[in-house]
């Protein structure tokens, strides 16, 4: 997971977005809450596969380029 939080990190960096931007750009997606994306930016969880389809769709990338190999 801490890899996963990593990427997730390093991607919202690459754009200039903080956890709350991410989160706001999700929700026009996904119905989420603020405390599941910090749980990923941390590394606590990892989003289920809408989430993580709709964090691909937000950051323009495929879900294999947001998962690390």
């Amino acid at each position: 997971m801490v890899d996963f939080a990593a990427r997730l990190r390093a991607l919202a960096d690459e754009r200039g977005l903080q956890p709350a931007d991410v989160f706001a750009l999700l929700r026009k997606h996904s119905d989420i809450s603020f405390s599941s994306v910090d749980r990923w930016f941390r590394g606590d969880r990892m989003p289920r596969l809408e989430h993580a389809r709709a964090l691909a769709d937000v950051f323009q990338i495929s879900l294999d380029e947001l998962y690390p190999s």
